[in-house]
């Protein structure tokens, strides 16, 4: 059985014909992804679940990160007006100088 199966894998011959357009198609779609825009390519990639989860989460963090750092500055000034205001009402020199008469 085996010198049966090995004879006859020896004998056996692949007869291949290659595609005469393989390779003028595999030029055309690699030429077809290279002029895609920034935007299309992005754009078509958003239809897979993976990449438009990571561009939400991504914004998200982008988003969450501006208002924090924009509520932070908003704070930071606020506190100033207030110091201010307190190191006027508590400055004898202040308070004197603007209590004569």
């Amino acid at each position: 059985m085996s010198d049966q199966l090995s004879k006859l894998l020896k004998s056996w011959e692949v007869k291949v014909t290659p595609n005469p357009e393989f390779a003028r198609e595999v030029w055309q779609r690699i030429e077809s992804r290279r002029d895609r825009s920034w935007f299309a390519a992005f754009y078509q990639s958003l239809s897979q679940p993976v990449w438009a989860t990571t561009t939400v989460i991504v914004m998200l963090a982008i988003g969450w990160n501006t208002g924090s750092w924009s509520q932070s500055r908003a704070e930071r000034l606020a506190h100033a007006e207030s110091a201010k205001a307190y190191i006027q009402a508590v400055n004898p020199v202040i308070h004197a100088a603007t209590h004569r008469t």
